[in-house]
């Protein structure tokens, strides 16, 4: 939820323009976060902020939110004849999605696509170590690479952070290509 600077109404965090006085809201561009593992779970952070986590529970990776620890995301890894699949079930949307591997061949990492077989997110390779995110118009809406020093792990640039729930699935999904054994593995 976010609030209005010049009439002071509440709007949805996604709202680009304030429905009384139609005021825009600032955008607040690209954020870099890093991925990492940390002993038995991953954390998503920004300028050393932990904006969410995940941990193995019962066979699945439960998403948590870095601010209320409440679970906002479960992901749920399913062997298959073609490969490892991500189920990814986003509970602030009630969304639910799966990440499917590419072939061997080509830049493909994977897609995202949702219960009606409608793509969410198209991940591709970028050299040896680089990762797009790709979204249904074409827009790359993150970058990642190999973070360096000791800590490992994925840099990440989301190019438009302003919605929380954005942020939050780049993280299932860059986590999803990393349980499904992809080359950028976190």
């Amino acid at each position: 939820m976010k609030t209005c600077e010049a009439c002071g109404l509440p709007a949805p965090r996604t709202t680009e323009a304030c429905a009384l006085c139609a005021a825009p809201f600032p955008s607040p561009g690209p954020s870099s976060f890093r991925l990492a593992r940390r002993g038995a779970e991953y954390r998503w952070s920004v300028d050393g902020r932990v904006v969410a986590t995940a941990a193995l529970r019962d066979g699945r990776w439960d998403v948590a939110d870095g601010d209320s620890d409440d679970v906002v995301m479960t992901l749920i890894p399913a062997v298959t004849p073609t490969g490892i699949k991500v189920a990814v079930a986003d509970h602030r949307s009630r969304r639910v999605t799966t990440f499917s591997p590419a072939s061997a061949r080509g830049a493909g990492i994977g897609m995202l696509v949702d219960g009606l077989d409608r793509l969410v997110f198209a991940v591709r390779g970028d050299g040896p170590t680089g990762i797009h995110v790709i979204d249904p118009r074409g827009d790359v809406v993150a970058l990642a690479s190999r973070a360096s020093g000791q800590a490992g792990g994925l840099d990440v640039l989301v190019t438009d952070a302003g919605s929380g729930a954005l942020t939050t699935l780049v993280f299932g999904l860059l986590l999803a290509v990393g349980l499904a054994g992809q080359p950028a593995q976190v």
